[in-house]
């Protein structure tokens, strides 16, 4: 086995497994309680880069929720998440003074 055959082993199975924890990982800013939609959506876009990475591994890494399962969820919060930013931003400049 060649040495960068066996890193990419193991960065597919660490990118893997911190993606099948991705439903922890977005607890987190409810549990500091300092949870904007902001880091939310930052956490969910750095969440889905590391999961096209997984994508295109031989081994997965632990699985919580078993696939194709776990992306579509995962896909269903991120698209909630970025229609109430937009909700969010677009409520906040109706309500700005107009010069």
């Amino acid at each position: 086995m060649n040495i960068v055959t066996a890193l990419t082993d193991v960065l597919a199975f660490i990118f893997g497994t911190i993606f099948s924890l991705w439903p922890l990982w977005m607890a987190i800013p409810l549990i500091r309680k300092k949870g904007s939609l902001l880091i939310f959506l930052i956490l969910w876009l750095f969440l889905g880069f590391v999961r096209v990475l997984a994508a295109y591994a031989p081994t997965r890494g632990l699985r919580i929720i078993p696939e194709p399962a776990n992306t579509l969820f995962f896909i269903a919060v991120g698209l909630v998440i970025g229609l109430m930013f937009i909700i969010r931003r677009a409520s906040a400049t109706e309500g700005a003074p107009r010069r």
